[in-house]
């Protein structure tokens, strides 16, 4: 059996590719499961060959992408120590942590047919594990946001500052209130090793009714020892129409087209009525539920 180098086989883009597919889905799913969205701007997907939950907002998916789009020259490189997803309250205080932990062999022991034979069951497992994980989860509060945070090395930490990979998307230093829980509780959720990358996910919380006499400089301090960069957010607003009180939601305070047509809003996607779908015939969509122009996914094969 052939020892591959990362110059062999182009590791760090393999790695980078995989991972940053991997986080795209694994975000949207913590943002459906966590309830920071409306369940209205999901649709059922496939991917890894189980259903997921994706996003259907055009403003935020972009968001997502521009953010991997960002991290994914520091995996490839393997500059990259954490990927976390800090779910913050109205107060922006950090009420949940996501945290993926990812670390790369420096060699590779494998023949070439089996590089990524296993690596799409082991991320189905992370997947599914999220897709529960709100079982062992506290409820958070009500008008969340979120932001994503990225643990560099000290190296890549210069070399951010010097360059942007997409022209207006700055990354900026974490601020401490978005770093620091005070009293956090750690619940490992899934730990996947294959060949070439090994991610650990876990979730860190606080119990919303808590008292500490602790200030918050000593209060636990979470993996202090990298630099922290993070993405600010644009604020979407996502609310129920308060004059049709139909299915769709406003964007940017404007409300949907039931009462003032022309303004671009969300597509709504009735999965129990409409044409079967042509390619795995298990499932339906509709053309035009409420009259409206809708999302012509199939909810199974995602086609």
């Amino acid at each position: 059996m052939a020892t591959l180098t990362r110059q062999d086989l182009n590791f760090g883009q393999v790695v980078a590719d995989i991972l940053c597919e991997f986080l795209e889905v694994a975000i949207h799913l913590i943002l459906y499961v966590r309830e920071v969205y409306p369940s209205g701007i999901f649709q059922k997907r496939k991917k890894y060959n189980v259903p997921v939950q994706m996003s259907c907002h055009p403003e935020l998916n972009q968001y997502i992408q521009d953010t991997l789009q960002c991290v994914k020259p520091l995996i490839e490189k393997n500059e990259a120590e954490k990927v976390v997803v800090v779910i913050m309250d109205k107060e922006h205080h950090p009420v949940e942590r996501f945290v993926f932990e990812i670390s790369q062999p420096p060699l590779l022991s494998i023949s070439s047919d089996s590089l990524l034979s296993h690596v799409e069951q082991l991320l189905r497992a992370v997947i599914l594990k999220i897709s529960v994980c709100d079982a062992v989860l506290d409820s958070n509060p009500p008008g969340c946001t979120f932001t994503v945070l990225v643990y560099t090395r000290e190296s890549a930490t210069r070399n951010m500052e010097k360059v942007q990979v997409i022209k207006d998307f700055p990354w900026i230093v974490a601020d401490e209130q978005e770093v620091l829980m005070q009293e956090p509780r750690l619940i490992p959720l899934k730990t996947m090793t294959s060949d070439i990358v090994k991610v650990y996910l876990s979730t860190q919380m606080i119990f919303i009714l808590t008292t500490s006499t602790e200030s918050p400089a000593s209060a636990m301090r979470l993996y202090d020892t990298y630099v922290i960069y993070s993405v600010l957010l644009k604020l979407i607003s996502l609310v129920r129409c308060k004059a049709c009180n139909t299915a769709e939601y406003e964007i940017n305070g404007e409300c949907c087209p039931m009462c003032a047509p022309g303004h671009v809003v969300l597509k709504h996607c009735d999965r129990d009525s409409g044409t079967q779908c042509k390619v795995c015939t298990g499932s339906t969509y509709t053309d035009e539920p409420n009259g409206l122009t809708a999302c012509l996914t199939c909810t199974v094969c995602d086609e």
